[in-house]
């Protein structure tokens, strides 16, 4: 089982920060680091999960509208609260880390060179979140001589990852949103699954109403209850994804009974905000080897 820590692992640390990726590394051991990047407007790539910069942080506005000088005096760890990805409303006290960057840097918005050099030969999962990061990416990783076995490039945009293969065809890849689903429907209907040239599927466990986007969320709440959640995640799905030399990553997953679950199922990534909690329970399981990130 691959343990990944999803966006760092933010529910033990800031969405996406160094401080977040040391904590997991460091005190839950997970074997990988996911992490979504966004071109800045002067071209360097910076970790921010969010189009824009409120969610996460005390700034506003577009992270392509901003500077890397004007990202750097945000603090990535504004919102978060111990437990959380992130809280708006919690009482004040609650912001552990509040109000530290940028004087702690490793609490300020993050570049992925910075990534790099802090966790050399560390698997990672890019997650590219606009097509104007392609090129940069890639001419990152090519000029820091990224092994090809330690990093997979993801993105729900399908024109991303198209984009992403013809720039780097040698780039492994996981696909978009419209291939992932259409394999999940090709495999529920017992037709051959048509997805090739990737290296991984990364998909949810379950999918339901709390998965949607704002609007389709309040839509998704007038769906019949017994209707709102779908299982994605199961043993022919797995095997489907065998049989295409893809590698199974299931996401975002929290809860012990879930993780044993899909560990009995073959699952061969878990991400997780919460990486403690994985590791713990992957050692209880007696589950500690950890299969390369695309195998």
């Amino acid at each position: 089982m691959f343990h990944w820590a999803h966006q760092g692992g933010a529910r033990e640390g800031p969405s996406n920060t160094l401080r977040a990726l040391r904590k997991a590394r460091e005190e839950a051991h997970a074997d990988g680091l996911e992490l979504d990047v966004h071109c800045c407007k002067n071209g360097h790539l910076v970790l921010v999960h969010d189009a824009k910069l409120q969610r996460t942080t005390n700034g506003r506005g577009k992270v392509r509208h901003h500077e890397l000088r004007q990202l750097k005096e945000l603090d990535a760890a504004h919102w978060w609260v111990p437990g959380k990805v992130d809280d708006h409303h919690a009482p004040e006290s609650s912001y552990e880390l509040r109000g530290r960057a940028p004087a702690e840097p490793d609490l300020s918005v993050a570049t992925l060179d910075e990534v790099l050099d802090a966790f050399p030969n560390v698997p990672l999962t890019i997650e590219v979140k606009d097509s104007q990061a392609v090129e940069p990416l890639v001419e990152l990783l090519e000029r820091r001589q990224v092994a090809m076995g330690d990093v997979i490039v993801s993105s729900f945009k399908e024109l991303v990852v198209r984009k992403l293969r013809r720039r780097a065809p040698h780039l492994p890849l996981a696909p978009g949103r419209v291939s992932m689903w259409w394999f999940f429907v090709r495999v529920k209907l017992h037709l051959r699954p048509k997805l090739s040239g990737y290296v991984a599927v990364q998909l949810p466990h379950h999918y339901g109403v709390e998965n949607l986007p704002g609007a389709w969320r309040r839509v998704g709440r007038l769906v019949p209850e017994r209707f709102r959640r779908l299982t994605v995640l199961d043993a022919r799905m797995v095997e489907a994804a065998a049989e295409r030399n893809m590698a199974v990553h299931a996401w975002t997953i929290d809860e012990v009974a879930e993780i044993e679950e899909l560990t009995e199922m073959g699952v061969r990534g878990i991400m997780t905000d919460r990486p403690t909690v994985l590791s713990r329970a992957l050692s209880d399981t007696g589950n500690t080897w950890a299969a390369p990130p695309t195998h």
